[in-house]
């Protein structure tokens, strides 16, 4: 793979990411603000939701994926597993260790995971 298409290739995985976090908001918004669902109910399914959508992306869009379903969907799952260890982790460290702004450790958070998520995904998931 050229420079160029590792680039074009992670500018995909990273619009993929916003749209996660788009479609997130939305389900969350309308889940707990409209439907008056339970907030952690609420936050559940619009992550549940957020993360096959991104699945479905990754897999047909920025990867071009060709492998069969029931090998990279697990391995996909462990991924999003890992993320949230190191999510938790990283605000704990940051916020109570630290004594460092959410904010900061949202940030960090954020970046380790996209980086993570992104070697696991092109190098092992798909």
């Amino acid at each position: 793979m050229t420079n160029s298409s590792s680039t074009k290739e992670f500018l995909r995985f990273f619009l993929v990411g916003l749209i996660n976090t788009l479609v997130h908001f939305c389900v969350l918004y309308f889940a707990y603000e409209l439907l008056s669902i339970e907030l952690v109910t609420s936050t559940l399914i619009a992550f549940a939701i957020a993360v096959v959508v991104t699945y479905l992306l990754n897999y047909r869009f920025t990867f071009r994926s060709k492998k069969k379903h029931k090998s990279s969907l697990p391995k996909f799952i462990v991924t999003v597993l890992i993320g949230l260890g190191w999510n938790v982790g990283i605000t704990v460290l940051v916020v109570q260790y630290l004594e460092g702004p959410l904010l900061l450790a949202v940030i960090a958070a954020a970046f380790v995971i996209m980086i993570n998520n992104y070697l696991l995904s092109k190098f092992w998931v798909f």
